[in-house]
């Protein structure tokens, strides 16, 4: 390896340096020429001051950044001083290798850290690096390890979003995972140590696509030492069932070749309840729905990375990933119906409805990838091959019965089987130039075109075989282009002000047809995605960030097929082929200061919102759908502080979130607008309960006010999470509980030709999860140094 590579790297990794600050870098490695991961690398001024710190990553590299100076720089290891240089410092400073005389054996040592995981505001995003130091992420998974993250929140289903935004989007070494449940997998697999660096893109600039308005969570992971190494994890959860997961990661490398593979299969069993009220008052008709439903899932998700590098400028990858889901649910479902404000009933039906994949549904995704860098600043080009594949084929049987005098009477069965098959290409090419050390252009262009065939059939039961309605069954054919391009320059203005300003354009095209209908959808938009960010530092304590993107949010697939599902006598669910996107406008400030604290503040405007309601037609009919139905201007505040006490043994962060919504617009003469006026807040606290630090408690409590949408108003809702958690060397057992205090959601609405109520019932989880890694692990244990000037945004 060339003595300029960490010169080169540091570069690449961190270009936005101020003038007059410097990068110092260097790599540590023993007699033997093996690098030494986990060194101490500590920079102290002149007068013997604790300026920096950092570690060396599995290369034994470090890249430090300090203000223009005079300093000691001392490497030290197991507590002993290997290196140690006073000098001034005025440029970009590369020590090169630094060789230890006497041999170390790294197997099974125990390394003291001064530097646990910090969030970095840097331009455009926040960094976490190394969470692999943080004693709370010792033999987890990466999910765990998110769940404590500050400025992410987990839900009962592990979907993450970042502050007050909807579900983010799951990057894998800078490389989109296309599919949620896929990404949701790799997490629960991949173990929090093989991370280097979490990126967490709150306001996505230019140079990703249009849709990523929830934000970005980009996974960095390792490079992985040579040999094998792996990880396996188990978690048997309770709720209503009893569900079962397990998770296995392994990787190896050798020369110039590395690869992992993750695998995960679900067993789960999921009963729910609800009760709806609808009130027709045109008709003066109330009709109560009442379902309990049992669903069974079984997955298998399957993840397999294959690094090559060509020499030391070219390198080559595939990616593939994997889904196979077997579904199966049964719903009873009892439809009341009477005079509103009655007690007489006028009529009662019991519905069974049963859903079954005839055979496995199965997604796959794979990606070719290939990068060489094209000079000695780190110029790269970036090139992207993506496919997409998903089948879904699943039977709905229904039979309703209506029941009279204690007798039932059959009125209907039917089958409804949509049977859709989805393809998605994708193909990408990236051109980042470093102009110089403070100037990086980025351009590039993307294509994707996306395939839908929906084979819906419909058939009445004649009493031996279904046979096709011809008014029911139809075929559904779509497809769109989109052509992209965009430019994207950053610079550092001087000492104090760093700069990003892009251009994204999107065309797109799209037609769709049915079968029995001659007139096609049609549509050709072209679309501008500015994005500027600004970094000022003014000072060590205070740093100041605004940041603008624009966004574009497209209907779902399984929102444009046509066709209607009914989901009992008189209720059913339609989609819309002629959804217009969500277009979305985002301008966030934020402001980070004594190192403790961070305030965001954020205004938004949305045009041509569209979201699934339900609406009370004339005739009692009750639809479900997904419309466009208007307008709204937002306001959204965040107050986040994080600090650790009780020599570094309580890791707390409180996060306060307000949010004010106004929405305009309406739908088929029904006025859609709302307002809604939303606080929570959330208090994450990780505790170590024992000297050795390896028994801990985790609690997170969160309270959300009542809440306002376009399909009614939210109830309160509290949560608790309580986990204890204990490692044995490289097993760790983790038992707790989600969602302790939360209350059965509530949701109504009030219009003026009906309105209803809805009543979802919750049950708690009970859960206990096995961790045990195995292979080529360096390092054992780490302990903490006390180190009060270091101590900042800490998980």
């Amino acid at each position: 390896m060339q003595k300029q590579l960490f010169y080169i790297l540091s570069l690449l990794f961190f270009p936005m340096v101020s003038f007059s600050q410097i990068i110092i870098t260097g790599q540590v490695v023993d007699a033997d020429g093996s690098p030494i991961e986990l060194a101490t690398i500590a920079v102290f001024s002149s007068e013997n001051e604790f300026i920096k710190g950092d570690l060396t990553d599995e290369t034994g590299s470090f890249v430090i950044e300090v203000n223009k100076g005079h300093y000691t720089i001392q490497i030290t290891y197991l507590q002993s001083i290997l290196y140690q240089k006073e000098d001034d410092f005025l440029e970009h400073t590369n020590f090169g290798i630094i060789e230890v005389e006497s041999s170390i054996q790294l197997d099974g040592v125990e390394i003291t850290a001064s530097n646990r995981p910090v969030i970095e505001k840097e331009l455009g995003k926040y960094t976490i690096q190394n969470p692999s130091t943080s004693p709370f992420a010792k033999n987890k998974s990466t999910l765990e390890f998110l769940r404590f993250v500050p400025i992410l929140n987990l839900d009962n289903q592990n979907s993450i979003s970042i502050l007050n935004k909807g579900t983010a989007t799951i990057y894998l070494n800078g490389r989109k995972v296309e599919d949620n449940s896929m990404a949701l997998s790799i997490l629960k697999s991949l173990p929090s140590e093989n991370i280097k660096i979490i990126e967490i893109i709150t306001t996505p600039d230019s140079r990703f696509d249009g849709s990523t308005r929830n934000g970005i969570i980009n996974i960095i992971t390792k490079k992985e030492d040579e040999g094998l190494r792996g990880a396996v994890n188990s978690t048997i959860s309770q709720s209503y069932f009893n569900s079962q997961n397990l998770n296995g990661f392994l990787s190896y490398s050798k020369g110039k070749i590395s690869t992992t593979t993750t695998l995960s299969l679900d067993n789960s069993k999921i009963f729910a309840s609800s009760d709806y009220s609808y009130n027709n008052l045109t008709d003066d008709i109330q009709t109560q729905i009442k379902t309990n439903s049992v669903s069974r899932y079984r997955n298998i998700n399957g993840n397999l990375n294959l690094n090559y590098e060509i020499s030391k400028n070219q390198n080559i990858g595939i990616q593939f990933f994997t889904k196979l889901n077997d579904i199966s649910n049964k719903h009873q479902i009892t439809n009341i119906f009477k005079p509103f404000n009655a007690i007489q009933l006028d009529s009662v039906y019991n519905s069974e409805i049963s859903s079954q994949s005839p055979d496995y549904l199965t997604t796959y995704k794979g990606n070719i990838n290939y990068n060489i860098k094209i000079d000695s600043l780190g110029s790269n080009i970036d090139i992207e091959l993506n496919r997409y594949q998903n089948n879904n084929n699943i039977y709905t049987q229904n039979i309703f019965t209506q029941i009279t005098n204690d007798n039932s009477l059959e009125i209907t069965r039917f089958l409804q089987n949509p049977d859709i098959i989805t393809l998605i290409g994708n193909y990408k090419a990236d051109y980042t130039r470093f102009l110089d050390e403070d100037n990086i252009l980025s351009i590039g262009a993307f294509f994707t075109r996306s395939k839908i065939n929906n084979d819906f059939f419909f058939g009445d039961f004649d009493g031996a075989n279904y046979v096709s309605d011809p008014q029911q069954t139809n075929k559904f054919e779509y497809k769109d282009d989109i052509l992209a391009g965009y430019f994207n320059i950053e610079k550092v203005f001087n000492e104090k002000w760093e700069g990003q300003l892009g251009l994204r354009v999107e065309n797109f095209k799209a037609q769709g047809k049915t079968e029995t209908d001659s007139e096609q959808l049609k549509i050709d938009n072209t679309y501008l995605f500015p994005s500027f960010s600004l970094l000022f530092l003014l000072n060590d304590s205070n740093e100041f960030s605004l940041d603008f993107g624009s966004y574009i949010l497209r209907p779902g697939y399984s929102h444009l097929n046509p066709f209607i599902h009914i989901t009992s006598p008189n209720s059913f669910k339609i989609n819309n082929p002629s959804l217009k996107p969500i277009l979305t406008y985002e301008l966030n400030f934020n402001y980070s200061f004594q190192e403790n604290y961070m305030l965001d503040v954020g205004y938004e405007i949305n045009k041509d919102l569209f979201n699934e309601f339900d609406i009370v037609l004339p005739g009692n009919e009750i639809m479900t759908t997904t419309a466009n139905y208007g307008n709204s201007n937002a306001i959204f505040f965040n107050f986040i502080y994080s600090n650790r006490f009780f020599k570094n043994n309580w890791d707390l962060s409180a996060i306060l979130d307000y949010s004010y919504e106004k929405a305009k617009g309406s739908f088929q003469g029904v006025d859609m607008g709302f307002l809604n006026s939303r606080y929570s807040f959330k208090i994450k606290n990780q505790i170590n309960l024992s000297k050795e630090k390896d028994f801990s408690l985790g609690m997170n409590y969160g309270y959300s006010s009542r809440s306002r949408f376009v399909g009614g108003e939210f109830n309160g809702l509290h949560s608790l999470e309580v986990i204890i958690s204990k490692n044995f060397k490289n097993f760790n057992i983790s038992i707790g509980g989600y969602d302790l205090v939360r209350a059965d959601l509530r949701i109504s609405e009030y219009k003026q030709n009906y309105n209803f109520s809805k009543l979802i019932k919750y049950y708690k989880t009970a859960f206990i999860t096995f961790n045990y890694q195995f292979g080529n692990r360096k390092v054992k244990k780490i302990h903490e140094k006390d180190d009060k000037e270091t101590n900042r945004r800490l998980l």
